[in-house]
């Protein structure tokens, strides 16, 4: 994943699931070129006891794959143990050390970029080659509301092989490619699919939005 840099602090997550806040240092050297100094301030496993006791196979499997979103002071990334989380990083300049306030089990391996939109919603895309029951339960495409860490799921959209690209936000709608060829234009508020798209499988690549034309 991409690395996110917020003033003078870099976050970003590992293929080893561990995720990093790195003080870059920065500062101007007298001839006037850019100097960086990192030092990393912070790391913690993106995994818990909870995630791998509840992976009944491939419980190594949990790297951090996407590239790190944040709102209000909050960053968010997933592993593919389908571990969403959210840690208050607020602080971090002052010496305060990041918290976790958010914690969801897809159930399945998350590649996608977790989107958050201007309300501080999340939606979450989610692969679904396990085929355990947490995934069949909650779905492949959710979105989730920090607000309320304890029943966080708002709405889902199953699908049988599920997301591996990172949903588009257009106006009142998500839209999301799935690895099987279908590409889904979803109601924001509601969840109600509005309509599809069939293309050729697989579809991996992210959709993006410009002057009103889907890429």
């Amino acid at each position: 994943g991409s690395p996110l840099v917020v003033d003078d602090h870099m976050f970003i997550g590992g293929e080893n699931s561990q995720f990093h806040v790195v003080r870059l240092n920065r500062s101007y050297a007298d001839d006037g070129t850019v100097q960086v100094d990192p030092e990393l301030v912070f790391n913690t496993p993106g995994w818990d006891d909870e995630l791998l006791g509840s992976l009944a196979t491939r419980t190594e499997d949990v790297s951090i794959e996407n590239s790190v979103a944040m709102h209000d002071g909050v960053v968010y990334f997933a592993n593919s143990g389908g571990l969403v989380q959210g840690w208050d990083v607020s602080g971090i300049a002052d010496g305060q050390e990041p918290t976790r306030v958010f914690r969801y089990w897809a159930g399945d391996d998350i590649d996608a970029s977790i989107v958050v939109d201007d309300e501080g919603f999340l939606y979450v895309a989610v692969e679904n080659e396990r085929g355990n029951a947490r995934a069949a339960d909650v779905g492949q495409l959710l979105k989730l509301d920090p607000g309320d860490p304890d029943d966080p799921l708002v709405w889902s959209v199953h699908d049988p092989r599920g997301f591996w690209a990172t949903p588009a936000l257009h106006e009142d709608l998500v839209i999301a490619t799935a690895d099987g060829g279908q590409v889904y234009g979803v109601d924001r508020a509601s969840g109600e699919v509005r309509w599809t798209v069939e293309l050729p499988p697989k579809t991996w690549q992210s959709p993006v939005v410009v002057d009103d034309v889907l890429v």
